[in-house]
C-alpha cells in the first residue's frame, strides 16, 4: 500500500460541510461522515465542523464522542456570514459525467456556480440521503479516493480516536471490566431487528415502518424480507454457546465479560403500535415481552460477565466506550460494533472480532486468542 497523499485545497474561497441521515443509528452515520468527507476532500475543498446530530440514538452523542472539539480553521474566522448550499449528492449531484476524479470536479463546480448567492465564498453541504440511496455513490467515492491513494484521509486528518480519548480524560466512562482479564464484549442487537413468537406466530420488529407523526404501519416491503431476515438471525442462546465454548476451551477466570444489547423495549414498542394491524391482543403482547426479556438471566449466573441491556443514554454511551477499550467483540448484525472499533480506536489498537456469521467456527476465535493473549493461559 502506497503512502498518504496529501490533498491540496485548490480553491482557498471554496468550504464544505456534511449534514447526516437522521434515520441512521450511529455506526452507519461514522460510515456516511467518512465518504462524504472524502467527497468534499477529493475536491480539494476545506473542511468546516458542524455540529452533528444523531436522532437515531443521541443528539449529545458527538459531543459524546469530542469531535465538537474538532476545529481546523483560524480562530478569528467567522462563519456566521457565509451562505451554505445544501447539495445532495444522490438526487442533485449524481451524474453520469462523474466519471473521474476531473469530471467530478467540472460537474461540482458548475453546480456551484449556478447557485443563487452573489458572494464569492461559500459553504457547500453534501448529504447523500438514505441509507439505500447513497449505496451508489459511497462506491463512487471510496473507488475515486482508493484511485487516487486517498483512502485513508478521513482517519488521518480528522483522528478521531485521538479525539474520543481526550474527551475520556475530561469526561471519563465508568464501565465494569476487570483490567488484570481479557476484557470481551457480546454485542446482541435486538430493538428493530429483533424476531419474536406470539401466540406461535412470528413477527419481525423490523417490518412495522414508524411514520413521523409516531404512528405505524406493516410495510409491504418489508414482509416480503421476513425470509431473509428470519434466515440472518441470531437468537441470544447462540451467542451464549459461544461464550460457553470459549469458557471451556480457555478458562472462565481468564476473562472479563460486558454483555451489551439495546434490549426489547423498541421491539415490543413497535408490536405494540401495529397492534391493531396483527389480530394481537396486549395481553399476548406483554406477556411474549415478559418472556423474552428472560432471555439475557443465563449471563447473570456468572460472576465474570456484566450486562448492558437497554437503549437509555448513559446505556449507549457505556456500550461505546466497551467497545471502544475491549480486547475482543463477538458480534452479529449492523453496523454499530464494526464503526466503533474501526473509527474510535487506533490502528495499531485493533480487538480481536468475531461475527456470529462464523458462529459454526468458533475454534477459529479460540485459537485467535490464544494466540494474542498466550501470556494469560497456562497449557
Amino acid at each position: 500500500m502506497g503512502s498518504l497523499k496529501t490533498v491540496q485545497i485548490d480553491n482557498q474561497n471554496q468550504l464544505f460541510t456534511i449534514q447526516l441521515f437522521q434515520g441512521s443509528g450511529l455506526g452507519a452515520q461514522l460510515i456516511q461522515w467518512e465518504f462524504l468527507y472524502l467527497f468534499g476532500r477529493l475536491l480539494g475543498y476545506q473542511y468546516v465542523y458542524q455540529d452533528l446530530t444523531c436522532q437515531r440514538s443521541f443528539s449529545n452523542a458527538y459531543n459524546f464522542l469530542g469531535v465538537d472539539k474538532y476545529n481546523n480553521l483560524f480562530p478569528d474566522t467567522d462563519l456566521s456570514q457565509i451562505p451554505i448550499i445544501d447539495c445532495n449528492i444522490t438526487d442533485d449531484m449524481y451524474s453520469d459525467e462523474m466519471e473521474d476524479l476531473e469530471s467530478t470536479k467540472n460537474h461540482i463546480k458548475e453546480l456551484l456556480d449556478s447557485s443563487d448567492t452573489e458572494k464569492t465564498q461559500k459553504i457547500v453541504r453534501f448529504n447523500a440521503g438514505s441509507w439505500p440511496q447513497h449505496q451508489k455513490i459511497k462506491k463512487f467515492v471510496y473507488k475515486l479516493s482508493k484511485d487516487t491513494n486517498c483512502r485513508n484521509l478521513f482517519t488521518a486528518e480528522l483522528n478521531l480516536p485521538f479525539l474520543y480519548w481526550k474527551t475520556r480524560e475530561k469526561m471519563p466512562v465508568n464501565i465494569p471490566f476487570r483490567h488484570d482479564k481479557i476484557q470481551l464484549v457480546l454485542h446482541i442487537r435486538k430493538g428493530d431487528t429483533a424476531i419474536v413468537k406470539i401466540n406461535g406466530k412470528l413477527f419481525s420488529c423490523w417490518k412495522y415502518k414508524i411514520e413521523p407523526d409516531g404512528s405505524s404501519k406493516i410495510s409491504v416491503e418489508r414482509i416480503k424480507d421476513t425470509d431473509k431476515s428470519l434466515a440472518s438471525n441470531f437468537e441470544t442462546s447462540d451467542y451464549y454457546d459461544v461464550l460457553k465454548k470459549i469458557f471451556l476451551e480457555l478458562g472462565e477466570h481468564n476473562f472479563s465479560v460486558i454483555v451489551i444489547s439495546d434490549g426489547y423495549d423498541r421491539s415490543f414498542q413497535r408490536i405494540r403500535n401495529a397492534a391493531s394491524n396483527l389480530d394481537l391482543k396486549l395481553d399476548d403482547i406483554e406477556r411474549a415481552e415478559a418472556f423474552y426479556k428472560k432471555d439475557y438471566d443465563v449471563f447473570y449466573t456468572h460472576s465474570n460477565v456484566n450486562c448492558i441491556i437497554g437503549e437509555k443514554e448513559d446505556q449507549f454511551y457505556k456500550s461505546v466506550h466497551a467497545l471502544a477499550s475491549c480486547d475482543a467483540v463477538i458480534y452479529g448484525r449492523g453496523t454499530f460494533v464494526t464503526s466503533i472499533v474501526e473509527y474510535l480506536r487506533f490502528s495499531n489498537d485493533n480487538p480481536v472480532m468475531f461475527s456470529m456469521a462464523n458462529k459454526k467456527n468458533v475454534n477459529s476465535l479460540v485459537t485467535k486468542l490464544k494466540s494474542k493473549f498466550s501470556s494469560h493461559f497456562l497449557f
